[in-house]
């Protein structure tokens, strides 16, 4: 017989302490984690004795309630990697609260217990739910970083080499783990076998169609993989979100891609057999034995290759601080991963910094390509120049054909930003009405700057609807919910028809500009809240501009939350936003926040502390981020964010000037205000 049983539970944040030791770990909450006490070790005395004496235990092995109970996410932060087997199938691990047993003593008596809960929801189901509950609830938490990242990095700059015009790096290793590595040979040859079946295909590359992509996690039943043994290390990239913006800000815009960047940096010769790999000269000849190689570079397909990539680069970048001094600084900001995403005002700069980043990547023994651009005089410029060897490949597509920055399509000919389609159509055109397909179709969806908010709000409201009805994952919709999700789908093609200007101030930039303004709105529905900014830009000839920035929206929580609640959230979401476009802009602005709800000006403008929690958290962090003089109200008819609450048609939201510009008034000067 099953048990359900309904749990409540929130999420928090727990330090696991030893003296020489701290694990920061994210913790789901609840009152109760099993309803069985764990049982007395009956593990036999002479054991211990034989195998464990001068051990420390981390347990004493007495009965007690389970009190934490540690994802496997977190495993390898605490295991040290000391391993000892003792007899049968029992082992010891060194963790840092001491030595742990793990499996079991053939001789020893069998023990039943119960140490789970039964939940309606199956593992996945469950999380998923969480995260709408958890994303919507608006309380921003400190984010906090492997405490090991700074003596990574010190240990990683103490390391690094520069021999014969290229980097040495040695693997950031764990610990000693490096030597727990067990051979996974025989896992590496079912796999080789299973290559000749079937391979990956990238179509929509311009280049390297077929990737090949080391797996590091690999590993044999109960054995640890490299990656496993690896510091991921700190991230040393910036922000797409941030990247995007800036990459908006210059009328001449450019490109490049550092070419198979991790492939240019060795590995210490030390750390060289455990990118070992099996290799066929003939793949058309399987009767063969492959032959076994072992890589000399970085891998791709390593989880702390990122890291040694950003942390070489900027040790790199370091020599030519005096150089370069302005293209260096620059580099140290616009680089994600292997591309270069950055702008200038005019073309000669632009070809400045790009020949200046040329010798800075050669000396490191990199090959900047793919150079793209806006500007048909600067593309013709690099061209006469020679300055990429007169490979074509360099300017892999005409200026009218579609080119991602960092998954984000530009049109470089109209300079505008777009969303291909394609890819979505097709996986859509094969769609089963089921509750897996919708899930498939947003993580299709690339919009880190919310451009195409109020349409996918429409279907993470499905999805929100779905979750409610526990319904499994291949399990048909229900009528009313297929409908929908069908309609969405149809209208997907129309997405291509949207787009935005790349750069924000047009072509009015040599006018001169007097003044520049961002312009955050908010807004709530029963079923989410949103947040829209814009920027308001005065020129000198008293000309107005005003352009879509950027906006975020949140599904409402399971739990109802009353409409003013609702509209709070979303302006603490406006506040949030405007304090992230500030720092990525780095430009002189004046800010002002509309809201439609005049309950929420009050709370904002009032005494934090007279009013309960809700209301006080929200708004002490609002007013943090935000004057509450900066607040005004705005009749709902003219407020583009309602659009980001509510969700609309691709259609509605392409013939609607509002979500591209503001509303009309926006572009008229103060007094024309409704404030």
């Amino acid at each position: 017989m099953f048990v359900v049983f309904h749990v409540d539970l929130h999420k928090n944040r727990i330090v696991l302490e030893k003296p020489d030791f701290s694990v920061k770990i994210e913790a789901l909450v609840t009152e109760q984690i099993s309803g069985s006490d764990l049982p007395p070790s009956n593990l036999k005395a002479e054991i211990v004795q034989k195998y464990l004496e001068g051990f420390q235990l981390a347990d004493s092995c007495s009965k007690g309630k389970v009190a934490v109970l540690i994802d496997a996410d977190y495993y390898h932060s605490i295991v040290l990697g000391g391993i000892k087997h003792l007899k049968g199938q029992l082992v010891a691990t060194e963790t840092i609260f001491g030595w742990c047993l793990i499996g079991r003593d053939s001789d020893v008596r069998d023990v039943s217990v119960s140490l789970n809960i039964i939940i309606e929801e199956d593992l996945i189901s469950g999380l998923i739910k969480k995260f709408w509950e958890l994303e919507s609830l608006g309380i921003v938490e400190n984010e906090f970083s492997d405490p090991t990242n700074d003596s990574v990095l010190q240990k990683f700059e103490s390391e690094i080499e520069y021999k014969n015009s290229r980097y040495r790096v040695k693997l950031p290793w764990k610990s000693d783990k490096k030597y727990i590595l067990s051979d996974n040979k025989k896992v590496a040859e079912r796999r080789f076998e299973k290559l000749r079946r079937r391979e990956v295909v990238r179509n929509d590359r311009s280049s390297s169609k077929f990737r090949v992509v080391f797996d590091a996690s690999s590993h044999d039943v109960g054995e640890a993989s490299l990656n496993d043994c690896l510091h991921i290390g700190p991230n040393l990239y910036p922000d797409i979100f941030d990247l995007l913006l800036r990459f908006r800000l210059y009328p001449i815009a450019f490109t490049a891609d550092i070419k198979q960047a991790f492939l240019q940096i060795e590995v210490n010769e030390k750390d060289r057999d455990v990118s070992r790999f099996l290799f066929t000269d003939d793949p058309t000849d399987w009767s063969k034995s492959p032959q076994i190689y072992r890589f000399t570079r970085v891998l791709f397909g390593v989880n702390s290759s990122p890291f040694m990539l950003a942390a070489t680069i900027k040790h790199h970048l370091r020599k030519y601080q005096g150089i370069y001094p302005e293209t260096s600084e620059f580099l140290n900001n616009c680089i994600y991963v292997d591309d270069i995403i950055e702008g200038h005002q005019n073309t000669e700069d632009v070809y400045r910094t790009s020949t200046e980043c040329t010798h800075i990547f050669r000396e490191a023994g990199m090959t900047l390509h793919k150079w793209q651009t806006n500007s048909e005089e600067l593309q013709t410029l690099w061209v006469k120049e020679d300055m990429v060897s007169g490979d074509s490949s360099h300017f892999v597509q005409p200026s009218d054909l579609p080119f991602k920055v960092l998954g984000v399509s530009w049109n470089k000919r109209e300079d505008s930003l777009y969303f291909v389609v394609q890819n979505l159509v097709t996986f859509l055109s094969g769609r089963v009405n089921s509750r897996r397909c919708p899930l498939q179709a947003i993580g299709r969806i690339f919009d880190p700057v919310g451009f195409l908010g109020p349409f996918v709000l429409r279907v993470k409201l499905l999805m929100q609807e779905i979750w409610k009805l526990s319904l499994d994952w291949d399990d048909d919709l229900p009528e009313c919910l297929s409908l929908a999700w069908n309609k969405w789908c149809n209208e997907v093609p129309g997405l291509g028809e949207l787009s935005i200007s790349r750069y924000f101030f047009s072509n009015m930039f040599d006018v001169g500009i007097t003044e520049i303004e961002l312009h955050c709105f908010s807004d709530a529905s029963q079923k989410a809240y949103a947040t829209v900014a814009y920027l308001r830009i005065l020129f000198n000839d008293e000309r107005i501009r005003t352009v879509f920035v950027a906006s975020k929206t949140r599904v409402a929580p399971l739990k109802k939350l009353t409409l003013p609640r609702l509209e709070l959230m979303g302006a603490l979401l406006s506040a949030r936003l405007s304090y992230r476009i500030i720092k990525a802009l780095n430009l002189n602005l004046v800010c002002r926040f509309w809201t439609d709800s005049q309950i929420t000006l009050f709370w904002i403008k009032g005494t934090a502390n007279k009013f309960k929690p809700f209301i006080k958290n929200r708004t002490e962090e609002i007013v943090q981020l935000a004057s509450s003089e900066d607040w005004y109200f705005c009749p709902g008819k003219s407020n583009p964010s309602d659009l980001d609450s509510r969700g609309v048609g691709v259609f509605e939201l392409r013939d609607n000037p509002v979500w591209f510009q503001g509303p009309e008034w926006l572009e008229l000067t103060s007094e024309y205000w409704p404030m």
